[in-house]
């Protein structure tokens, strides 16, 4: 008894480590690499582009180039937008007037008629989207907090009720995550109380009521890492 009580503090030790070790809050925008492209320096650098595109960034409009390739096969939308199933005008108009110069003319670019506009979106945002595009992941950060903030409050609206469901441990992460302290320390001292050491020496949850006066032989245990109320790695491992 007195070794498996040894285990379950080491355990909850561990678990406690990981939560405050993983949980990195991004207050400052990612740091790009900034790239010069003409008089402009910014980050949105794609090799081989042939699509114009602008966007607005640190308060001026940018223009750059992006994949046709990579757009297609990220979204039907962009795809629409790049070859369209419908004629442009300029097109019907160059074909009203086959002899005039501009419909002899060889184009310069592949879509001359074309330029997609990012200037109302959110330009972090945009960068990320874009670099996973294009493949690109190596400036692709691991944790986006501070891009999804605006929709937490609506995300998280019922996170009193739902976090006192059944077999919603991982309320715990998101939590310490977005800083609901209160569900946090309430979830802790739940896991705290219901955390066991099974047979084989992972941890294990007792089902409610899991109280040490209410607990008895034929009281159900379940794994923590049980489909549908998911830890993290670092917190179950």
């Amino acid at each position: 008894m007195r070794a498996k009580l040894v285990k379950l503090t080491q355990k909850l030790g561990n678990l406690k480590c990981s939560v405050m070790q993983q949980c990195i809050t991004i207050t400052t925008p990612p740091q790009f690499p900034l790239q010069r492209n003409g008089n402009q320096e910014h980050p949105f650098d794609f090799e081989d582009g042939d699509v114009r595109a602008k966007a607005n960034y640190r308060g001026q409009i940018i223009t750059f180039r992006l994949s046709s390739h990579a757009l297609c096969f990220a979204s039907p939308v962009w795809k629409n937008i790049v070859f369209p199933p419908f004629p442009l005008l300029s097109s019907l108009k160059n074909e009203e007037e086959p002899n005039s110069k501009k419909a002899c003319a060889v184009p310069e670019e592949p879509f001359p008629d074309i330029e997609l506009d990012f200037t109302g979106d959110n330009p972090e945002a945009l960068f990320i989207l874009l670099q996973i595009a294009h493949l690109k992941f190596s400036n692709v950060p691991s944790q986006l907090p501070r891009l999804v903030k605006p929709w937490i409050q609506g995300w998280l609206k019922d996170d009193c009720t739902e976090a006192h469901l059944p077999h919603q441990e991982g309320w715990l992460w998101i939590a310490y995550h977005f800083g609901r302290k209160d569900i946090f320390y309430h979830m802790m001292k739940i896991l705290a109380l219901r955390l066991t050491i099974g047979d084989d020496e992972k941890c294990m949850l007792f089902d409610p009521p899991f109280y040490r006066e209410h607990r008895t032989p034929s009281t159900k245990l379940y794994p923590l890492g049980l489909e549908g109320s998911l830890l993290p790695p670092e917190i179950t491992g």
